[in-house]
């Protein structure tokens, strides 16, 4: 059999004939009364009992009474308990100063015990409507959260996905120019990945990319941000790092993904990727004559550079050279020393 809850109402009174009367009747009605007549106790059991509604009679000394006003006006841990003071006092005066202080509701003396049941369940009905609303509140938040999340990310991989790494691309170039700070963006593919699903079937090639997530995520920084972009081809945005830095990370990444066995079934299978590298100076930021789009751009081009030599292999762009691949070992020194010259705070 469910048991019904009975709501604790706490009186605070130094009227002992109240508190026989109230205790009694209120008793009978289903309810749990608590007593307390000064401060200390009156926390202690708010903070054991949790009552619904404290009564609170203003016949009490006027130290202990605006103790206890003080009190439910700061609420504190007294945000979900009704305050319903009993005054034998019915001026408008007294009933504004009470509601001003924190009271819920006021009730005259002599009581009429049926006009304050009604006022006690008023006020517990007024809290459970309240309660719900609020947990309401948090359970739309929570899902908004969720939903949030879930715009952001790319379900397969649990990356974050294109739509979100362009607009934080955007975001990272504003706050790089500010900082007057490098940016450097990295694209990837991964190669003969088309052969890979005709030969496995698709749900390999669907583990083979969660494979590669976790590998990028675990080769950079944690101030980079990794996304895929779509199908097999994946994104790096890498806040303050020139571009020798970021083609040290895309190497870096290379020969991860090189070493790594990817399986299928009982088949051992081995893959490479080419990356393409793209960056900004600070004093282009500044001078506003890169945007996030030239960006890319840029990057898609010593992507297709790196593939068109061979793959599997970094290349980067520059004004300067062009897309030019790292392993051209007399351009590559020639950038890497220029690039080396300057403030690279690059670290893994």
């Amino acid at each position: 059999m469910k048991l019904i809850k009975r709501e604790k109402v706490l009186l605070l009174t130094q009227d002992v004939l109240l508190v026989n009367e109230l205790s009694e009747k209120l008793g009978n009605v289903g309810f749990d009364v608590l007593v307390a007549s000064d401060t200390t106790a009156t926390l202690k059991l708010i903070e054991l009992a949790a009552p619904s509604v404290v009564l609170l009679d203003l016949s009490m000394e006027s130290n202990i009474k605006q103790d206890l006003l003080t009190l439910f006006n700061s609420k504190g841990n007294l945000v979900n308990t009704a305050l319903i003071v009993l005054s034998s006092g019915t001026d408008s005066d007294t009933m504004a100063d009470t509601f001003f202080q924190g009271a819920s509701d006021f009730i005259a003396k002599p009581i009429q015990f049926k006009e304050l049941l009604a006022r006690i369940k008023n006020q517990i009905k007024i809290h459970n409507r309240l309660k719900d609303l609020e947990d309401k509140i948090k359970e739309l938040t929570k899902r908004n959260s969720v939903l949030e999340q879930l715009a952001i990310t790319d379900s397969l991989t649990e990356l974050y996905n294109k739509g979100y790494i362009l607009q934080r691309l955007e975001s990272e170039m504003i706050r790089s120019a500010r900082y007057n700070e490098p940016i450097s963006l990295i694209i990837l593919d991964l190669d003969y990945f088309k052969k890979i699903n005709d030969s496995f079937g698709h749900v390999a090639g669907d583990n083979i990319l969660r494979k590669l997530a976790k590998i990028l995520v675990e080769s950079v920084r944690d101030v980079d941000i990794v996304a895929r972009y779509g199908g097999e081809e994946f994104i790096v945005v890498c806040p303050n790092t020139s571009i020798g830095g970021a083609a040290i990370l895309s190497e870096r990444i290379r020969e991860n993904v090189q070493n790594t066995t990817f399986r299928s079934g009982s088949f051992d299978i081995k893959l490479t990727i080419s990356l393409g590298v793209s960056s900004v100076s600070s004093s282009s930021l500044a001078g506003g004559t890169i945007n996030s789009s030239k960006l890319i751009e840029e990057a898609d081009l010593a992507l297709y550079k790196a593939k068109a030599s061979g793959r599997n292999r970094v290349a980067v762009h520059t004004n300067e050279l062009g897309a030019i691949c790292i392993d051209d070992s007399s351009k590559y020194k020639q950038l890497f020393t220029k690039t080396a010259n300057t403030k690279d705070k690059f670290t893994h």
